[in-house]
């Protein structure tokens, strides 16, 4: 089992396309953490040292998506681990910008890997939310900016140009590494769901084939049981009582009965074949 797989709740092991959905989404997540921690080491490098502060917002943007894909492990549920994970993305880097800038901080374009992010998954409902709750962020950063409420700002004049370069590259990395991941893994689901239908064509035709041959097999002996039903009843030499003929009707009605039924099943048989 490898690390993708671990993330993979329990409960769906046994299903291939839910398993290669959870495998993306975990790869996805893991990704994110994975580009956060290169961005880290990109700010390290450009500044030498960082403050306290941002030491502490890079440990939790790089542990929230891992904890993310821990919560959908645990509970098995998609949606409340996307949804915790973009809210505490948001929450992260809204905070970030407060500090280096406001609407003009560096960090702002880790919103759009953000939200671009969130797109790849398909879920049209929590990318409308996520979207509503990146555009209040948005607002707030605005006025917080145009009224000044912000701080003095964590990041030296001279440090923001490049550490606009290392956000927009690692926004770019993030989405398009993500995109590739996702979009890979759908290929691999809708590859397990083009098998199962194979399959349950092979099913159906074989179905089909047996009705078919088991339909021919029952009218030959029916025919039979009838025919000496009718010889029996319209005997002349040997009449039979009353109690003996109405026992030979029953024989023909159940006879008659079970031929209609296995008519119907070969007709069926024939429309699905063709």
């Amino acid at each position: 089992m490898d690390i993708f797989t671990w993330f993979v709740p329990p409960s769906v092991l046994d299903d291939p396309r839910k398993c290669t959905r959870h495998r993306g989404i975990a790869k996805s997540l893991l990704a994110i953490s994975l580009v956060t921690t290169l961005m880290f080491f990109g700010d390290l490098f450009i500044r030498g040292r960082l403050p306290y502060t941002e030491y502490a917002l890079f440990a939790v943007a790089i542990a929230t998506p891992t904890m993310g894909a821990l919560l959908i492990r645990m509970t098995g549920d998609i949606t409340l681990g996307l949804v915790m994970t973009n809210i505490g993305g948001i929450l992260i880097v809204a905070v970030w910008a407060f500090l280096t800038g406001g609407i003009v901080s560096f960090a702002l374009p880790v919103f759009l890997a953000n939200i671009s992010l969130l797109s790849t998954f398909g879920n049209a409902a929590i990318l409308l939310l996520m979207g509503i709750v990146l555009m209040a962020t948005l607002v707030f950063l605005y006025l917080a900016t145009a009224i000044g409420w912000l701080p003095v700002s964590l990041i030296p004049d001279s440090a923001q140009p490049a550490l606009m370069l290392t956000t927009m590259l690692g926004s770019v990395g993030l989405v398009v590494l993500a995109g590739v991941v996702v979009a890979r893994d759908r290929a691999a689901a809708k590859a397990h769901l083009r098998a199962a239908q194979r399959a349950a064509e092979q099913s159906s035709r074989a179905k089909t084939v047996f009705l078919t041959s088991m339909s021919h097999e029952f009218r030959t002996p029916l025919n039979a049981i009838m025919g000496f039903s009718e010889l029996l009843r319209s005997d002349e030499e040997k009449q039979l009582n009353k109690d003996q003929l109405g026992s030979i009707d029953h024989i023909l009605t159940a006879g008659k009965y079970l031929l209609g039924l296995v008519t119907q099943v070969l007709e069926m048989s024939r429309i699905e074949a063709g």
